[in-house]
């Protein structure tokens, strides 16, 4: 198939990697060398799609937030081509105020939230809402700081004090497990992905501010809680509404709390990072046909079964010193700094904020790859990951030895209400 991956960004990267290796014909909107290296043919990025828009394409795979949000996905239905994505409309359901409606609708029962349509309004209730932790979490996605959490509301109102406008949600903070289980959606059925374990403190022990994610542990591992979760969807009448047109891949994010009870987070409407670079790690391999399932999912009708290795994957994020502050103040990171030991890893890897500088590979951002290790138990992908990630060396690099690590003193409990197989609980 000639397929097409709309992305600005490293999704490509990951997706290209299963895709090349099918023998298909693949090409990216995006110049980035991470594509490139494979034998993508990298298009570059126009914000019209005119160089693209027109061609005779089997499949259009939109991977990131943009392509999603602003319209693409439309473009290329309205002129017939099988397109896989949520669309405009399904990606509002990123939006915290949304989603906490289809939750309610759903019979899930949230974190005590409460919207505002800016800071100020939020401080003027904070101490009036009867939460005593509280997560804060502003409504546009990737926005810098979208999520802060503060176990004293003085630190809440300091926060809401230095932010000026956008909507926000205030939420009361759960303890417990965070999971989170993913979905293809054909516009029918939902089909079970990958079941998925953030890190997004900056630092080892949960500990710094949070980031858009350090690491990620994930398997595919199907459950009759999880099926019935995702057929409960289509319960709310607004989640019909926004899935009427949705093709495409869904994360529900979720806190198990330590009576089982699941409280649902947060919608991601799209291919996530990096959980796309390490989930793509369990499905390369030989006789794999991911590339015909993506088009069944864009047709609406899946076809077949979506393959994959049931074994456990552990994903580190190698970031420069200053992430995830590069958002706000984009000078604080070292750019330019040479890569050491690209060519030298033997695990599944993706790459970021990466460019040739006169035919070397040097940062050019904070984000700069996944190391992803696999193994039939999580301390094995952990140390296979570690051992990979301690091959690579730049300037200012930082990144976390124990994604993954506390995994065994959970597993029993996630097995006992279901929310993962007995196969991971061993």
């Amino acid at each position: 198939m000639k397929i097409l991956l709309m992305d600005e960004n490293n999704i490509a990267d990951s997706l290209s990697q299963v895709l090349l290796g099918e023998g298909h014909d693949v090409y990216a909107t995006n110049d980035a060398y991470a594509c490139s290296r494979h034998g993508v043919k990298t298009l570059g990025w126009r914000d019209t799609c005119s160089h693209v828009i027109d061609e005779p394409w089997d499949l259009v795979v939109a991977c990131g937030t943009n392509v999603n949000r602003d319209g693409y996905v439309e473009m290329f239905r309205d002129r017939r081509i099988p397109t896989f994505g949520s669309g405009r409309l399904g990606f509002t359901m990123e939006e915290k105020h949304i989603s906490r409606k289809i939750f309610n609708e759903m019979g899930m029962t949230s974190p005590k939230w409460f919207y505002f349509d800016s800071p100020k309004a939020a401080r003027q209730r904070l101490y009036q809402l009867g939460i005593e932790h509280v997560v804060i979490k502003f409504t546009q996605t990737n926005r810098p700081f979208r999520t802060v959490v503060c176990n004293d509301l003085r630190d809440a109102y300091y926060i809401l004090s230095k932010e000026t406008n956008g909507g926000l949600v205030l939420e009361e903070k759960i303890e417990g497990v965070e999971v989170a289980m993913s979905w293809y959606f054909d516009g029918r059925y939902f089909v079970q992905s990958v079941t998925t374990f953030e890190h997004k403190y900056l630092w080892p022990g949960n500990m710094g501010v949070l980031t858009p994610e350090m690491g990620t542990a994930l398997f595919y591992g199907p459950t009759r809680r999880w099926q019935h979760i995702g057929d409960s969807f289509l319960k709310s009448s607004e989640a019909r509404f926004r899935f009427k047109d949705y093709r495409g891949f869904i994360d529900l994010n979720c806190i198990m709390d330590k009576r089982g009870n699941l409280y649902p987070l947060e919608f991601t409407c799209r291919f996530g990072v990096p959980q796309t670079d390490i989930m793509t790690a369990l499905i390369k391999g030989d006789n794999t046909r991911y590339g015909e399932f993506l088009l069944s999912v864009a047709n609406g009708r899946i076809e077949q079964d979506l393959a994959y290795r049931s074994e456990y994957a552990v994903g580190i994020n190698l970031v420069v010193v200053g992430f995830p502050f590069h958002e706000r103040f984009p000078d604080i990171i070292h750019k330019g700094s040479p890569i050491h030991g690209l060519d030298g890893l033997k695990s599944h890897h993706t790459l970021g904020s990466v460019k040739l500088d006169q035919g070397v590979p040097v940062t050019d951002g904070a984000w700069i790859m996944n190391i992803t290790g696999t193994g039939v138990s999580m301390n094995d992908a952990r140390t296979i990951a570690v051992e990979q990630a301690k091959t690579i060396s730049f300037q200012n690099m930082i990144w976390r030895q124990d994604i993954g690590a506390g995994y065994d003193d959970v597993k029993e409990s996630l097995y006992k209400f279901g929310v993962i197989p007995e196969e991971f609980a061993r």
